[in-house]
Parts: C-alpha cells; structure tokens; sequence
C-alpha cells in the first residue's frame, strides 16, 4: 500500500522534470529515457519505504526495469484480452499458455539478476525517525531544485546531516553491544551471542543455511543489531554449555544435559531450557540458585506448561518464546 501510492505520487512530482534531462531524436532512445526516467522518478519517494520496511536497495533496478516494465505491461495486456475471449474454446488456452510463459520468463530474468554481485545491497537499517529525516531531506532537495530556493538546500543539507548522525550514534552504540538472544523458532534451538558487530550462533544447523526459517525468524535481529557471524569473541566465552560474560552466567541445559552432583548451590543468572529435557525445576532449585528460566520454542508446549507451573509454585521468574516471544539479556 505505501509503496504503491508513494511510487504513483513520486512519478507524478518528478518524471517530467527527469524526462527533460536529455533530449533524443531517435524515437528508440527516447522511448528507452521515457522508461528510465520513470523509473528513476518512482525510486525518489519509495526510498524511505523500502529501506524501513525490507532493509535493502535493489542496485540494478535500472536494468531489470527495462525489460520488466515494458513485458509486465504485455503480460497484462494479454490478461485483459483473456478476460475477454475466455469463453472461446484453443484461444482461450493459448492465451492462458503464453501469459503463463511471459510470467515465467519475467520472472527467471529477475531472480537471474538477483544472483550477480552487488545486485542488492542488503542488511540496509533505519528506524521510523531516520525514515522521516530521510523525507524530509528528499523534500528540502526538490524544493530547491525545482523552485530555486536557497531554503530548501538549507533544509536538505541540515536533514541529511542529521540522518548521517543519527546512523553514526547507532553504529557506535552497536560496536558497544553484548547480548543474548533467544529465539523464537519452532520446533529449534537458536541462541545469538552478540559482541559488537559480530555474533556466535549456538542451535540447530538447519538454521545456519539461507532458507525459509533463518530469513523469518533470525534475519530481522541480526540486522537490526548490525551483526555479522564470527568464530570467536573476547567478552564471551562457552564452554560446553555454560555461557560466561562480565561476571554473568547462563546455563543451557538440553536433552544431552546430564545433571552434576553438587556439594552447594552454584549461582546462574539464567537458565535455558531446550530440546525437551526430562527435568524438574524443583530439582534444578536445589542445585541452582537461578531466578530467571527460559523455555524455548524446541520443546513442546504441554511440557512448557508444565514447567512454568512449577516456576510459578516455586516463586521462579521464567519466559516462554513460544507466547512471549525472543527472550533478550545484556551482558
């Protein structure tokens, strides 16, 4: 819905300004500047949408148009005019056929050129107030481009500046990060330890491969944190399935998790509970001297239920992702 009305008020403003760039004869070159300057004039105000909304820039969206404007319009050209004959027996068949390759074709085009490098840039993030600097500075520009008014380079040149710092004080309030992120992932242990910029991933390894439920479930996090993977990190350390940091300590305790002897109570600030394990709370309370539980959304929920009675009976703090969502620790 933005992106539809933002693209249609954006062509409106700008395409005819665009178009009177370059002037050709050739009525070929013309018709391809006519093209580009729609598509030029479309990207100004669905710029803001996109980056806030999908993180990313298409780098090559001035050639995929090219083709994709011009056989989109056929392809629905040709939708029109099945509408019409539907009911006219073969016509009506090799309409559906052809619209049904155009579709296909358009779209292996796409996804083709999706697969070169730098053909996207990704993991773009901006909050609501950036998006609305970023319009801001997009106005400021236009009003003195299009009017001369000294004021509206002032207004672009000031928004602009202000973006840029609040992305510089987002950036280094990242670089100073550390936190523990337990996801929501049914059916799956996912677990992010975040330094910085960088983060170690502790789960299931379906989730380290670039399908359905790392893009869904994991993706967003991990670019609003501006995080990319690591093999090793200073403040963090894990051993076995204990995770250490700034003096805290938190437990992962699965179904492989055997349950030590101990001569006193070792004090936990949390303890995560995954993969279904057979245990008690009431046991794990005598054992360790923890508040905070987190059930993720690996082990079944008639059992997470079970556990957070107890919890409750116990006087325990405790977090579900599965009703509650990812559960978030700084260190």
């Amino acid at each position: 819905f933005q992106l539809s009305y933002t693209a249609v008020l954006s062509i409106v403003l700008f395409q005819k300004h665009i178009n009177k760039w370059f002037y050709f004869k050739n009525k070929l070159l013309k018709g391809l500047w006519s093209l580009n300057a729609v598509t030029l004039s479309a990207q100004i105000l669905t710029l803001p949408v996109v980056l806030y909304h999908f993180h990313q820039f298409p780098n090559l969206f001035l050639f995929t148009n090219l083709f994709a404007v011009p056989f989109s319009g056929l392809i629905l050209y040709t939708e029109l005019l099945l509408l019409v004959t539907f009911f006219i027996p073969y016509i009506n068949t090799m309409l559906g056929k052809l619209i049904g390759w155009g579709i296909s074709v358009m779209n292996t085009f796409i996804q083709r050129l999706d697969t070169l490098p730098f053909a996207v840039w990704t993991s773009i993030q901006i909050s609501i107030p950036q998006a609305i600097i970023l319009y801001v500075s997009i106005g400021g520009f236009t009003w003195w481009l299009l009017q001369k008014n000294q004021r509206g380079l002032v207004l672009g040149l000031v928004s602009s500046a202000l973006f840029l710092s609040l992305r510089s004080i987002d950036f280094i309030n990242r670089n100073q990060q550390q936190k523990l992120v337990v996801y929501n992932v049914p059916n799956h242990t996912a677990i992010d330890l975040i330094e910085g910029r960088k983060y170690q991933f502790i789960g299931d390894s379906i989730l380290m491969e670039d399908g359905f439920l790392r893009n869904f479930h994991i993706k967003p996090s991990r670019v609003l944190h501006r995080i990319n993977a690591t093999d090793s990190m200073q403040n963090i350390s894990i051993k076995k399935n204990l995770i250490s940091s700034n003096g805290k300590n938190i437990l992962i305790i699965d179904d492989a998790f055997q349950i030590p002897t101990l001569p006193e109570k070792i004090k936990l600030d949390a303890i995560i509970i995954t993969k279904n394990p057979k245990i008690y709370l009431k046991h794990l309370s005598t054992l360790f001297n923890c508040n905070q539980y987190i059930f993720d959304s690996s082990s079944p929920f008639w059992k997470i239920a079970y556990w957070k009675k107890d919890a409750d009976s116990l006087h325990l703090q405790h977090h579900s992702t599965a009703t509650q969502g990812a559960f978030v620790m700084d260190f």
